[in-house]
């Protein structure tokens, strides 16, 4: 067997993000202890992930305080995504009608909050992200590192 190229590892990883909305963001609190909450999300073709929360939320204090974040999109079937990189609130609001355009394509139960005023809007660029297919023996797991 050929190993993958990262063409290949890319389309793969994208295409199993694509088919999830809903993972597990880690943040880590004001006493530098982690925190997990579940989000709905979209995503881009650049492997950024968005999500909105609202300002009194933990997550969003959180973030203002420590951009890092860890993800996990997926779980059944013994398959998933992990991935870490940095967050960064969405002020533009062209790029947040165009983001909420997206999730709503992709969440439409999200409709209820897009209108809430205390609601901001995030975007995750990824450093690395690891694919892991525990359903197969062996194991198939490969990485994309964007730091390279």
């Amino acid at each position: 067997m050929h190993p993958e190229t990262d063409e290949q590892k890319r389309k793969k990883v994208f295409d199993f993000i694509k088919r999830h909305h809903i993972g597990v963001l880690s943040t880590v609190n004001q006493k530098h202890l982690p925190e997990a909450a579940v989000v709905g999300f979209a995503e881009n073709e650049k492997f950024e992930i968005f999500f909105g929360t609202f300002t009194d939320s933990r997550k969003y204090q959180n973030l203002n305080r420590n951009a890092h974040v860890a993800m996990v999109i997926g779980w059944e079937e013994g398959k998933t995504v992990q991935l870490e990189g940095l967050a960064q609130e969405i002020a533009d609001k062209d790029e947040i009608a165009r983001i909420t355009k997206i999730q709503l394509a992709k969440i439409p139960s999200a409709a209820k909050y897009v209108r809430e005023s205390h609601e901001a809007f995030f975007k995750i660029q990824p450093s690395w992200i690891r694919y892991s297919d525990l359903s197969v023996d062996p194991w198939h797991v490969c990485e994309i590192n964007f730091l390279k």
